[in-house]
């Protein structure tokens, strides 16, 4: 009997020391080879919820231990909201003190919808990106799965996704891009992957119509009618006819935008879809596509007052064509 308990305490003893040393092991940084992790701690967070971003992103090894951590320092009403950048080489001590003090990077960028690769370098560079870096930054290669979708040599055009970005005032642009990046793919979901395939459109072809959707009305409302137009004309072999593809084609060229445009983007010239996207698509153009109206609409005319007229002749459609004054498509 008097064996058997201090074999028992012996393996009391050795779990104890085992779970201590692994709770010392959750505490220290992550790996001293991963890259600077961004976080935004949004107001009113709890600790439970910012120990589970600080996890998600890479930032502590234990989202459990390190709130009881944070508990056990009383500092569970104390963290600050905000954006943090945190070091490969930090410890839980040393991210728990940044959040508690809060040391918060200050660089907000807006990537504005329906931008194209230029627009969305001159926003780079109006908040301190210098330009030689920015386009170092969307010409290289990035470890991101949102990029297996797209087709080797194409641009970063249509990947890039419309939002409001918190990063570090000292971040480079490749910073800027990889968080982008990362932005993007949480917004391709297998879900609207899966709905793109449903129309026959690789994610690459699925960006691709959503950029011109993006640009064609600017009423999210209007832009499932918009897709099924085009979705018809794909079907049918016929012409987009979508004026921002030639009017991309004019500012990739440097020439007078004009429906004669000789470029594979302009999509009077062509059957089918341009070669890749011509804008930043927000998550309503992307569902467009995915879940487009089901009308017997063939045609449409935005008017100068922003209003889209749909139609399902070319008589009528060429008729708001003349009583509004604009092209359609």
């Amino acid at each position: 009997m008097k064996q058997i308990i201090i074999i028992a305490f012996v393996i009391l003893v050795a779990g104890a020391g085992v779970g201590s040393w692994w709770v010392y092991r959750q505490l220290q940084p992550v790996a001293s080879t991963r890259e600077d992790s961004y976080v935004v701690v949004p107001d009113g967070a709890t600790a439970g919820e910012v120990a589970n971003t600080l996890e998600e992103e890479g930032v502590v090894p234990s989202e459990t231990v390190f709130y009881f951590y944070t508990r056990y320092r009383g500092q569970t009403a104390n963290i600050k909201s905000g954006f943090y950048r945190f070091g490969p080489d930090q410890a839980a001590a040393q991210v728990l003190e940044k959040l508690t003090q809060g040391q918060v990077q200050n660089k907000v960028v807006r990537i504005p919808s329906g931008a194209d690769l230029g627009e969305i370098s001159t926003v780079l560079a109006k908040n301190g990106f210098k330009r030689a870096n920015i386009r170092t930054a969307l010409d290289r290669d990035y470890q991101a799965r949102v990029l297996d979708f797209k087709p080797e040599g194409a641009s970063l055009e249509g990947y890039l996704y419309p939002d409001t970005y918190h990063i570090s005032a000292n971040a480079q642009a490749a910073d800027m891009v990889r968080m982008i990046l990362k932005n993007t793919g949480k917004h391709l979901t297998s879900r609207l992957r899966s709905q793109w395939q449903a129309q026959g459109l690789s994610v690459h072809e699925g960006l691709t119509l959503s950029s011109i959707v993006q640009k064609e009305v600017a009423k999210p409302k209007q832009r499932a009618k918009v897709a099924q137009v085009f979705l018809d004309r794909l079907e049918n072999e016929q012409p987009l006819e979508a004026d921002p593809t030639f009017q991309y084609a004019a500012r990739k060229l440097g020439v007078e935008a004009s429906p004669e445009v000789d470029s594979p983007y302009n999509t009077y010239k062509t059957t089918g879809l341009p070669p890749g996207p011509i804008a930043s698509v927000t998550q309503d153009a992307m569902r467009a596509v995915a879940q487009p109206a089901d009308t017997e609409y063939r045609f449409f005319v935005t008017g100068k007052e922003g209003v889209t007229r749909f139609a399902e002749t070319r008589d009528q459609h060429q008729q708001y064509i003349e009583k509004y004054g604009v092209s359609g498509s």
